[in-house]
C-alpha cells in the first residue's frame, strides 16, 4: 500500500511538471500567428520604423510596412489610419513597472479592432534593455505569448534582438537568451556598431542556431548609433545587399530600415538618399 502511494506521488508530480512545461511553451496557434500576405517582391518586404512625432510619408522611400515605435494611444490612430490600408502594421508594446505589458497589449487589441492591418506587437530593445540591464525574465514573454491570443484575434509577438546579446565574446552576452527566443514568433536582429556589419553572416547563423530557425526581420540602421557617426555609404551598401541577397535565398523574412526620424537630420541626408535609390533600383525585384 505504502508502494502504491508512493507510485501515486510520483505520478502526480510528473503529471504537475508536464503540465508546468506546456504552460511556458508557446502553443500550436502562437507558432501559426499570422505572418501576413505573401511577399511577391523585395519591397513587399521591407518595413520602415516609425517615430513619433514624424507622421506616414506616402512617398518616402517607397516602403509599404510600418513599426509604430511609440506606446498605443489615442494619438496613434493618426499615425495608423493613412497607412492601414497600403500595408502591414507592428505596434510598439512597452511595460509598465514590474514588466507589465497588460495596458500596451489592451491598447493595440482595441487598436486592432478598427485596423486589419495590425497583425503583431514588437517589443523594441527586448535583449539589451529588458533582458540585459532591466533583468526581465523569460516568464514574462510566457503570458504575453498567452494574452496575445485574446480578443479580437491573434496577434504576433516581435521582439528586438541584438548581435551583441547573442554573442558568446561580448561583455553584453545573455546567456539564456534562447529562454527568451523561443516565445517570439519574429526575430527583429539588429547590430548596433557600424564597425560589426562585416560580422553579419556569423550572427545570422547563430541568431538561427539559438531561435531554432525562426522567421528573422533584419533591422538595417540609417546611422551608425553604435559608432556615433553618420552610416558610412561602404556599410550602407554591405547591409543592404547582404539582405537582399538573404531576400532571395529564403534566409531571412524581410527588412526594417529604422528609424525614420533620420531623414530630418541632415546629417543622415546621404545614407537616406542612398537607400531611397537602392529601394527604386531592387524594390521590384521578383521573389
Amino acid at each position: 500500500m505504502m508502494q502504491l502511494r508512493r507510485l501515486s506521488v510520483s505520478v502526480l508530480l510528473v503529471f504537475i511538471g508536464v503540465i508546468a512545461v506546456v504552460a511556458l511553451a508557446p502553443s500550436a496557434e502562437q507558432d501559426n500567428a499570422p505572418e501576413g500576405p505573401p511577399a511577391k517582391t523585395l519591397r513587399d518586404t521591407m518595413w520602415l520604423w516609425l517615430n513619433p512625432p514624424a507622421d506616414p510619408d506616402d512617398d518616402y522611400i517607397g516602403i509599404p510596412n510600418v513599426m509604430i515605435a511609440a506606446p498605443p494611444a489615442a494619438s496613434t490612430v493618426e499615425r495608423i489610419e493613412p497607412v492601414a490600408d497600403r500595408g502591414r502594421v507592428v505596434c510598439e508594446i512597452t511595460p509598465s513597472d514590474g514588466f507589465d505589458f497588460t495596458a500596451s497589449l489592451a491598447a493595440v487589441q482595441n487598436l486592432a479592432r478598427q485596423f486589419p492591418s495590425i497583425e503583431g506587437v514588437v517589443v523594441d530593445d527586448m535583449s539589451s534593455v529588458l533582458v540585459k540591464s532591466a533583468g526581465m525574465e523569460a516568464k514574462v514573454l510566457s503570458s504575453l505569448c498567452r494574452a496575445l491570443q485574446a480578443r479580437p484575434r491573434p496577434l504576433s509577438l516581435l521582439g528586438v534582438v541584438y548581435t551583441m546579446n547573442i554573442d558568446p565574446d561580448s561583455p553584453h552576452y545573455v546567456p539564456n537568451i534562447a529562454d527568451y527566443m523561443r516565445f517570439l514568433n519574429v526575430i527583429v536582429l539588429a547590430e548596433w556598431h557600424g564597425a560589426n556589419l562585416p560580422q553579419l553572416e556569423e550572427s545570422l547563423t547563430r541568431c538561427d542556431e539559438l531561435s531554432g530557425g525562426k522567421p528573422v526581420i533584419l533591422c538595417l540602421y540609417l546611422h551608425d548609433f553604435g559608432g556615433g557617426r553618420p552610416m558610412p555609404l561602404d556599410l550602407m551598401e554591405l547591409q543592404c545587399e547582404t539582405a537582399r541577397r538573404w531576400l532571395h535565398e529564403g534566409r531571412i523574412n524581410g527588412i526594417v530600415f529604422s528609424p525614420s526620424f533620420v531623414r530630418n537630420n541632415r546629417q543622415d541626408a546621404e545614407a537616406v538618399e542612398w537607400i531611397r535609390r537602392w529601394i527604386q533600383r531592387v524594390g521590384d525585384e521578383p521573389l
